[in-house]
């Protein structure tokens, strides 16, 4: 119970009233229970990228490929349990850097990974016993480099001279 008297000369008032404190939730950073880790695939295969974080409380889910947001489209799939897990599935998979930060109350961390997507066997050109083709553009231009400025004489009047003659024409 909690009073409080208040008294001046005109006279005092008071009141009481009951007080009661509620502990906290304790509150816990996120931390990766379970992680991203890199990967390379050939084209066309898809990919499942799963998370788990645990903290107090629970930790929300915010992934992101190249420093970019990610977002659900017809060839991403993101998917959380509400829990501290979850899962990003790309079909076809899209080479990049991909993270998911976990984060809450009381901070956030984050896992990152790698996924690299190998080109398909046609689409690699070699030539002369496997050497790698180099394609060259059709034509080129030189540029030649810009002539160094001519010195320029700039004649500059005093600021003071100004103001008097100006003066001058407005006394006559």
């Amino acid at each position: 119970e909690v009073a409080c008297i208040a008294r001046n000369r005109s006279g005092e008032a008071s009141f009481t009233c009951q007080l009661s404190v509620v502990a906290r939730e304790a509150r816990v950073p996120p931390s990766f229970t379970e992680r991203l880790t890199s990967t390379r695939v050939k084209d066309g295969q898809s990919v499942l990228l799963k998370v788990k974080a645990e903290g107090q409380p629970v930790p929300g889910l915010a992934w992101q490929k190249d420093g970019y947001t990610l977002r659900q489209t017809s060839g991403v799939r993101i998917l959380q349990d509400g829990a501290g897990a979850g899962s990003v599935e790309l079909n076809p998979a899209i080479s990049g850097w991909y993270q998911c930060t976990a984060y809450n109350t009381a901070g956030s961390c984050a896992t990152r990974a790698r996924i690299v997507v190998d080109p398909p066997p046609q689409q690699q050109h070699q030539m002369n016993g496997g050497a790698p083709k180099i394609v060259l553009p059709a034509q080129s231009r030189t540029i030649p480099p810009e002539k160094e400025p001519e010195q320029e004489v700039i004649y500059l009047k005093h600021v003071d001279n100004q103001k008097q003659e100006m003066k001058r024409e407005e006394v006559v």
